[in-house]
């Protein structure tokens, strides 16, 4: 019986061992990568798999033992180039935004608002404006609108409100516009 356990534990580090080259060098998942392994291994579908964290265990020895000279390289080369609308063209270095004139820095900001331009747009009375800055939350006429909102008045961007079951509109994050 325990030249059976140590058999079983030995195999499912194997398999571990060969799904984990899977995952680094085809960045497969896991379970994937488990079920590729055992097939190249010609071991019957029923084998008893390895977990998770043997699998990652695994993909940490594989990387140390064969990626150690090329990782911090490559990590490095990473780095994130798009993000919704904005890409790595459109940014600007530390020195080019302190070189810039007060007005051509203010051309070069992004309105606070872009990036919540999925979200529908409700325009509020003044009164409505009032409240919604106190944190009351205020009715809409024909409110068919659900989930998040941006808000607005005399279209100066307020903040975003969410729409309530009872037709209502509640502040949920708010911006102080007022103070330069």
């Amino acid at each position: 019986m325990g030249r059976k356990i140590v058999a079983m534990d030995s195999l499912k580090s194997e398999i571990a061992a060969v799904a984990a080259r899977i995952v680094v060098e085809e960045g497969q998942e896991y379970g994937p990568a488990k079920h590729r392994a055992v097939k190249q291994m010609g071991l019957p579908g029923r084998t008893a798999m390895p977990d998770n964290d043997a699998v990652e265990d695994a993909v940490i020895d594989y990387i140390a033992l064969f990626c150690a000279e090329t990782q911090p390289g490559e990590l490095l080369a990473l780095r994130r180039l798009e993000a919704g609308m904005f890409n790595i063209a459109q940014a600007k270095t530390i020195e080019q935004l302190t070189a810039m004139s007060a007005e051509e820095l203010q051309h070069a900001l992004i309105a606070i608002d872009s990036p919540l331009q999925a979200f529908p747009a409700v325009c509020l009375s003044e009164l409505q404006t009032v409240a919604i800055k106190y944190g009351q939350s205020v009715q809409l006429v024909a409110a068919s609108i659900e989930g998040t909102v941006r808000l607005y008045h005399d279209e100066v961007f307020l903040g975003l409100g969410e729409m309530l079951l009872d037709g209502k509109i509640a502040p949920k994050r708010l911006f102080n516009m007022d103070n330069p």
